[in-house]
Protein backbone atom coordinates (compact mmCIF):
# COMPACT_ATOMS: atom_id res chain seq x y z
CA UNK A 1 0.00 0.00 0.00
CA UNK A 2 1.59 3.30 -1.20
CA UNK A 3 2.29 6.02 1.62
CA UNK A 4 0.82 9.10 0.63
CA UNK A 5 1.32 12.19 2.15
CA UNK A 6 -1.38 14.53 3.92
CA UNK A 7 -1.81 17.41 1.62
CA UNK A 8 -3.93 20.54 2.45
CA UNK A 9 -4.19 24.13 0.65
CA UNK A 10 -0.93 25.71 0.44
CA UNK A 11 1.39 22.95 0.42
CA UNK A 12 4.10 23.13 -1.74
CA UNK A 13 3.66 22.10 -5.54
CA UNK A 14 4.52 18.39 -6.11
CA UNK A 15 3.87 14.89 -7.54
CA UNK A 16 1.77 14.05 -4.93
CA UNK A 17 -0.56 16.61 -5.80
CA UNK A 18 -0.77 15.86 -9.10
CA UNK A 19 -1.82 12.30 -8.10
CA UNK A 20 -4.22 13.57 -6.39
CA UNK A 21 -5.51 15.76 -8.77
CA UNK A 22 -5.05 12.80 -11.42
CA UNK A 23 -7.41 10.58 -8.81
CA UNK A 24 -10.31 12.98 -7.96
CA UNK A 25 -10.82 13.28 -11.76
CA UNK A 26 -11.12 9.24 -11.81
CA UNK A 27 -13.85 9.58 -9.41
CA UNK A 28 -15.88 12.01 -11.84
CA UNK A 29 -15.11 15.03 -9.84
CA UNK A 30 -13.83 18.35 -11.96
CA UNK A 31 -10.40 19.67 -10.32
CA UNK A 32 -9.66 21.83 -13.34
CA UNK A 33 -5.85 21.32 -14.87
CA UNK A 34 -3.27 18.34 -13.46
CA UNK A 35 -1.27 21.26 -12.53
CA UNK A 36 0.37 19.87 -8.79
CA UNK A 37 -0.75 22.88 -7.06
CA UNK A 38 -3.13 22.54 -4.33
CA UNK A 39 -5.76 25.69 -4.39
CA UNK A 40 -9.05 26.97 -3.81
CA UNK A 41 -9.94 24.38 -6.81
CA UNK A 42 -8.48 21.20 -5.61
CA UNK A 43 -9.50 22.23 -1.64
CA UNK A 44 -13.25 22.47 -3.23
CA UNK A 45 -12.80 19.05 -5.22
CA UNK A 46 -11.55 17.04 -2.18
CA UNK A 47 -14.37 18.89 0.13
CA UNK A 48 -16.91 17.59 -2.72
CA UNK A 49 -15.31 14.10 -2.86
CA UNK A 50 -15.01 13.68 0.78
CA UNK A 51 -18.57 14.95 1.30
CA UNK A 52 -19.77 12.14 -1.25
CA UNK A 53 -18.08 9.50 0.48
CA UNK A 54 -19.15 9.75 3.94
CA UNK A 55 -16.10 11.69 5.21
CA UNK A 56 -15.37 14.60 7.21
CA UNK A 57 -15.70 17.62 4.77
CA UNK A 58 -12.42 19.02 5.99
CA UNK A 59 -10.26 19.49 2.70
CA UNK A 60 -7.87 17.91 4.23
CA UNK A 61 -6.20 14.76 2.28
CA UNK A 62 -4.81 12.12 4.78
CA UNK A 63 -5.43 8.25 5.31
CA UNK A 64 -8.98 8.24 5.11
CA UNK A 65 -9.44 10.00 2.08
CA UNK A 66 -6.41 8.71 0.32
CA UNK A 67 -7.94 5.40 1.09
CA UNK A 68 -11.45 6.35 -0.68
CA UNK A 69 -9.71 6.84 -3.53
CA UNK A 70 -8.28 4.25 -3.74
CA UNK A 71 -10.97 2.25 -3.68
CA UNK A 72 -10.10 0.78 -0.46
CA UNK A 73 -13.26 2.01 1.20
CA UNK A 74 -16.84 1.71 0.65
CA UNK A 75 -18.85 5.11 -0.20
CA UNK A 76 -21.41 5.77 2.66
CA UNK A 77 -23.36 8.47 1.00
CA UNK A 78 -26.90 8.70 1.94
CA UNK A 79 -28.87 8.40 -1.67
CA UNK A 80 -32.15 9.01 -0.37
CA UNK A 81 -33.10 8.65 3.03
CA UNK A 82 -30.65 9.46 6.27
CA UNK A 83 -30.78 6.75 8.67
CA UNK A 84 -33.10 8.30 11.83
CA UNK A 85 -34.51 7.30 14.66
CA UNK A 86 -37.47 8.88 15.22
CA UNK A 87 -36.46 10.41 18.73
CA UNK A 88 -36.78 14.31 19.69
CA UNK A 89 -33.47 15.56 20.54
CA UNK A 90 -33.12 16.22 24.10
CA UNK A 91 -31.82 20.06 23.70
CA UNK A 92 -32.76 21.16 20.68
CA UNK A 93 -31.96 25.26 21.24
CA UNK A 94 -28.99 23.76 22.82
CA UNK A 95 -27.99 22.08 19.47
CA UNK A 96 -29.11 24.81 17.26
CA UNK A 97 -27.18 27.14 19.08
CA UNK A 98 -24.03 24.95 18.75
CA UNK A 99 -24.66 24.72 15.04
CA UNK A 100 -24.53 28.46 14.91
CA UNK A 101 -27.27 29.45 13.24
CA UNK A 102 -27.69 33.06 12.86
CA UNK A 103 -31.64 33.44 13.25
CA UNK A 104 -31.56 30.53 15.66
CA UNK A 105 -34.61 28.09 15.67
CA UNK A 106 -36.28 29.75 12.88
CA UNK A 107 -32.74 29.83 11.27
CA UNK A 108 -32.72 26.06 11.60
CA UNK A 109 -36.24 25.61 10.37
CA UNK A 110 -36.19 27.45 7.42
CA UNK A 111 -32.81 25.20 6.24
CA UNK A 112 -34.76 21.70 7.25
CA UNK A 113 -34.72 20.56 3.58
CA UNK A 114 -35.57 16.60 4.51
CA UNK A 115 -39.14 17.64 5.19
CA UNK A 116 -41.64 20.54 5.51
CA UNK A 117 -41.97 21.73 8.99
CA UNK A 118 -43.15 24.73 10.67
CA UNK A 119 -40.95 28.05 10.72
CA UNK A 120 -42.52 29.37 13.93
CA UNK A 121 -39.02 29.59 16.12
CA UNK A 122 -41.11 27.21 18.65
CA UNK A 123 -38.66 24.31 19.76
CA UNK A 124 -41.32 21.55 19.78
CA UNK A 125 -41.59 18.07 19.51
CA UNK A 126 -41.57 18.70 15.31
CA UNK A 127 -38.49 19.94 15.58
CA UNK A 128 -36.78 18.41 18.23
CA UNK A 129 -37.10 15.44 15.79
CA UNK A 130 -35.72 17.77 12.84
CA UNK A 131 -32.76 18.25 14.85
CA UNK A 132 -32.34 14.58 15.60
CA UNK A 133 -32.63 13.58 12.21
CA UNK A 134 -29.64 16.28 11.23
CA UNK A 135 -27.65 14.66 13.96
CA UNK A 136 -28.30 11.22 13.12
CA UNK A 137 -27.55 12.74 9.30
CA UNK A 138 -23.94 13.62 10.53
CA UNK A 139 -25.14 17.16 9.44
CA UNK A 140 -26.52 16.83 5.97
CA UNK A 141 -29.62 19.20 5.60
CA UNK A 142 -30.72 17.04 2.74
CA UNK A 143 -29.69 13.84 0.72
CA UNK A 144 -26.67 14.99 -0.04
CA UNK A 145 -25.78 18.90 1.32
CA UNK A 146 -24.58 18.94 4.69
CA UNK A 147 -24.76 22.24 6.03
CA UNK A 148 -21.13 23.20 6.19
CA UNK A 149 -21.51 23.73 2.86
CA UNK A 150 -23.26 27.11 3.40
CA UNK A 151 -21.62 28.57 6.27
CA UNK A 152 -19.97 32.32 5.55
CA UNK A 153 -16.17 32.08 4.85
CA UNK A 154 -16.40 35.52 7.05
CA UNK A 155 -17.75 34.62 10.53
CA UNK A 156 -18.65 31.20 10.16
CA UNK A 157 -22.74 31.23 10.93
CA UNK A 158 -25.53 29.31 8.82
CA UNK A 159 -28.28 30.83 7.29
CA UNK A 160 -29.92 29.00 4.40
CA UNK A 161 -33.04 28.79 2.91
CA UNK A 162 -34.01 24.99 2.51
CA UNK A 163 -35.19 25.74 -1.01
CA UNK A 164 -32.19 26.92 -2.02
CA UNK A 165 -30.64 23.46 -1.26
CA UNK A 166 -33.59 21.02 -2.41
CA UNK A 167 -32.73 23.73 -6.08
CA UNK A 168 -29.27 22.58 -5.23
CA UNK A 169 -29.92 18.88 -5.22
CA UNK A 170 -32.14 19.00 -8.18
CA UNK A 171 -29.14 20.78 -10.04
CA UNK A 172 -26.60 18.09 -8.35
CA UNK A 173 -29.31 15.45 -10.02
CA UNK A 174 -28.79 17.49 -13.57
CA UNK A 175 -25.08 17.22 -13.52
CA UNK A 176 -25.55 13.49 -12.73
CA UNK A 177 -22.41 14.05 -9.39
CA UNK A 178 -21.17 16.76 -6.86
CA UNK A 179 -22.00 20.55 -6.82
CA UNK A 180 -19.54 22.12 -5.16
CA UNK A 181 -20.87 25.42 -3.41
CA UNK A 182 -18.14 27.71 -3.99
CA UNK A 183 -19.96 30.52 -1.83
CA UNK A 184 -23.48 29.85 0.15
CA UNK A 185 -24.40 32.96 2.79
CA UNK A 186 -22.32 35.41 3.61
CA UNK A 187 -22.81 37.54 6.96
CA UNK A 188 -22.53 41.49 5.86
CA UNK A 189 -18.99 42.06 7.22
CA UNK A 190 -17.99 39.43 4.89
CA UNK A 191 -20.21 40.45 2.22
CA UNK A 192 -19.21 44.17 2.61
CA UNK A 193 -15.40 43.19 2.82
CA UNK A 194 -15.52 41.45 -0.21
CA UNK A 195 -17.69 44.00 -2.40
CA UNK A 196 -20.82 42.13 -2.21
CA UNK A 197 -24.05 44.11 -3.07
CA UNK A 198 -25.77 45.53 0.58
CA UNK A 199 -28.98 43.51 -0.72
CA UNK A 200 -27.09 40.29 -1.90
CA UNK A 201 -29.02 36.94 -1.83
CA UNK A 202 -25.69 35.92 0.07
CA UNK A 203 -26.84 37.88 2.63
CA UNK A 204 -30.43 36.96 3.11
CA UNK A 205 -29.24 33.17 2.41
CA UNK A 206 -30.80 32.12 -0.61
CA UNK A 207 -28.04 32.51 -2.60
CA UNK A 208 -25.07 29.93 -4.13
CA UNK A 209 -22.00 30.48 -6.51
CA UNK A 210 -20.81 27.06 -7.79
CA UNK A 211 -17.45 25.77 -8.22
CA UNK A 212 -16.98 25.51 -11.39
CA UNK A 213 -19.27 27.36 -13.23
CA UNK A 214 -22.60 25.37 -15.07
CA UNK A 215 -23.70 24.92 -18.01
CA UNK A 216 -27.20 26.41 -18.40
CA UNK A 217 -28.70 23.15 -19.26
CA UNK A 218 -28.26 21.81 -15.56
CA UNK A 219 -29.44 24.94 -14.06
CA UNK A 220 -32.60 25.14 -15.65
CA UNK A 221 -35.60 23.47 -14.41
CA UNK A 222 -33.90 23.19 -10.85
CA UNK A 223 -36.34 25.99 -9.59
CA UNK A 224 -34.08 29.01 -9.47
CA UNK A 225 -34.83 32.56 -9.86
CA UNK A 226 -32.01 34.45 -10.21
CA UNK A 227 -29.62 33.36 -12.54
CA UNK A 228 -26.14 35.24 -12.98
CA UNK A 229 -24.07 34.83 -16.10
CA UNK A 230 -20.26 35.31 -15.93
CA UNK A 231 -19.14 37.81 -18.52
CA UNK A 232 -15.23 37.41 -17.73
CA UNK A 233 -14.14 33.85 -16.58
CA UNK A 234 -15.93 31.26 -18.61
CA UNK A 235 -18.17 33.78 -19.82
CA UNK A 236 -21.76 32.78 -20.57
CA UNK A 237 -22.00 30.16 -17.98
CA UNK A 238 -23.98 30.22 -14.99
CA UNK A 239 -21.70 31.85 -11.72
CA UNK A 240 -24.89 32.32 -9.49
CA UNK A 241 -28.33 30.58 -8.46
CA UNK A 242 -30.07 32.11 -5.82
CA UNK A 243 -33.81 31.62 -4.54
CA UNK A 244 -35.12 34.96 -4.52
CA UNK A 245 -39.15 34.20 -5.19
CA UNK A 246 -39.29 32.60 -1.74
CA UNK A 247 -38.82 36.14 -0.03
CA UNK A 248 -41.51 37.65 -2.59
CA UNK A 249 -38.50 39.36 -4.90
CA UNK A 250 -39.03 38.81 -9.10
CA UNK A 251 -37.31 36.67 -10.63
CA UNK A 252 -33.88 38.11 -12.93
CA UNK A 253 -30.92 36.93 -15.15
CA UNK A 254 -27.90 39.23 -14.71
CA UNK A 255 -24.07 39.71 -15.52
CA UNK A 256 -22.13 38.11 -12.94
CA UNK A 257 -18.45 39.06 -12.05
Amino acid sequence: MTNHPVLRRGVEPSDAVRELQDKLREHGVDVGTTNGRFGARTEAAVNAFQHANGLKKCGIVGPQTWAALDGRVASAINSNEAEHSGAEHPDPVGQIEAWGYEDGVRGFQQSFAWDDIAVDGDAGPETARAVQKVVDAGGLLSAHFHMDEFRSHGNGRLRIHRETIRSCERTREAIGGPLVVLSGYRDPEHNAAIGGAPGSQHVKGTAVDPSPYLDRSVVDGAGWAGIGISHVANRGKVAHMDRRDVLGDPSAEFDNN
